[in-house]
């Protein structure tokens, strides 16, 4: 374990993985058999059932390669000049401002409000006359402020982007998010609420027309291989968590965040689709989503209950009933590094997740820099992301209840 807080210390053996991958059930087995058949056949379940918890019509989803994919093709159906303005948080995925490039816009960074999300007063405190969109991403899965985001974006007549990917079953106010812009963004990768080895959507809900990408491969290896490959680093990662490296089967571990953040090449594929094989995963998985939101309802609910009173932890404010795609707890930044340290001695992976995007360096040049960025950067330093999915088991979340209460003993023990 390195002394330098930069890094986020890593399990020597994962015991409790920020994401487990979900296997696949019998609804999966049915799906394949149908898709070998007829492959269109397990695009169009995926778009009924999704279509279905989103309250939209099938013919509004668009499946593509990635989530990254779905919001440049989004973004460039709404271009209208060279030099038009894309707002987004810049506490965010890197790859959503990838893409705001690939689409051939300018991003415009804004500060974010006390949930991590886009912070609709900053947003109109930057607003040009370029301006053409602002794209509401769902920091941890817990819904942007909405509302007063549509209004703002209807009162200046511009385009807002309902970026979902952390949000898939959720709902704001009574209306599932994805469903609030021009467009929603979803994304079925690894990281996010719905796993189907990749790829993504566009729900359009008002904006211009899109192209649809071309359909993908109906081999078995666009979908299956990146199933297989989740379950195989699972584990390996569960002996050790240098293995997969070792074996040149992924890049190196998360380390140095500014690092990963800069070296990291975002895939911006939105020529093709979301493979067959992909979209049997994700009818099995959508049809699970009810279950794994009420297991995570319980692990939330015991967490929650361990973190109170607390002299380090401060346990984020999630409504009741409110599903979550990082469980982000808040630490002083002098004990996350230690905190993060206790966890990973213990088997537990954690995450600092974003470094904000002002700060990493190969952005600088492009993006308007209309700073500063105070809440943005409070919480970055601050933030340290357990694990706590409806994939995760009981004995797993024990594990990571014991760690974070014992840690001011152990604290005490080391320093006393």
């Amino acid at each position: 374990m390195t002394g330098d807080t930069r890094y986020n210390p890593l399990p020597a053996r994962v015991a409790v993985p920020l994401y487990p991958c979900p296997r696949p059930g019998v609804r999966f087995v049915r799906a394949l058999a149908r898709g070998h058949h007829s492959p269109v056949s397990a695009t169009n379940q995926a778009s009924q059932h999704l279509a279905e918890l989103l309250r939209v019509a099938s013919r509004d989803i668009v499946f593509t390669d990635s989530g990254a994919a779905a919001l440049t093709l989004a973004l460039r159906a709404v271009r209208r000049a060279v030099d038009d303005e894309v707002l987004l948080p810049t506490f965010a995925c890197p790859r959503m401002f990838d893409a705001v490039q690939a689409a051939g816009l300018t991003p415009v960074l804004c500060d974010v409000d006390g949930t991590g999300n886009i912070d609709a007063d900053d947003v109109r405190a930057r607003l040009s006359s370029r301006s053409r969109a602002v794209i509401a991403g769902h920091t941890f899965g817990l819904p942007a402020d909405l509302r007063a985001l549509r209004d703002l974006c209807a009162e200046a007549g511009l385009h807002l982007i309902d970026d979902a990917a952390q949000a898939l079953g959720s709902s704001y106010q009574g209306k599932p998010v994805g469903t609030w812009g021009s467009y929603g963004i979803l994304s079925f990768g690894r990281h996010k609420p719905v796993f189907a080895g990749g790829g993504g959507a566009i729900v359009r809900t008002g904006g211009p027309a899109l192209t649809a990408p071309h359909t993908a491969p109906a081999g078995w290896a666009a979908g299956a291989g990146s199933v297989a490959r989740a379950c195989l680093l699972d584990a390996l990662r569960s002996v050790s968590s240098s293995l997969p490296v070792r074996l040149r089967l992924q890049p190196v571990p998360s380390g140095d965040v500014t690092e990963v953040m800069e070296t990291a090449v975002a895939r911006v594929d939105p020529n093709s689709s979301l493979s067959w094989v992909g979209a049997a995963f994700l009818v099995d998985q959508l049809a699970r989503l009810d279950g794994y939101q009420r297991r995570q309802q319980r692990h939330i609910a015991r967490v929650r209950a361990a973190v109170e009173g607390h002299l380090d932890l401060r346990f984020p404010h999630v409504a009741s009933g409110q599903p979550v795609n990082f469980l982000a707890l808040r630490c002083s930044p002098e004990r996350r590094h230690d905190m993060a340290a206790h966890l990973a001695r213990r088997g537990v992976e954690t995450t600092w997740l974003y470094y904000p995007l002002h700060r990493v360096r190969r952005y600088t040049h492009v993006w308007v820099n209309r700073g500063p960025f105070p809440r943005a950067e409070t919480l970055w330093t601050r933030t340290l992301c357990v694990p706590c999915r409806g994939w995760h088991s009981d004995g797993q979340v024990d594990r990571l209840i014991a760690g974070l209460t014992t840690a001011d003993t152990q604290r005490s023990v080391t320093h006393g």
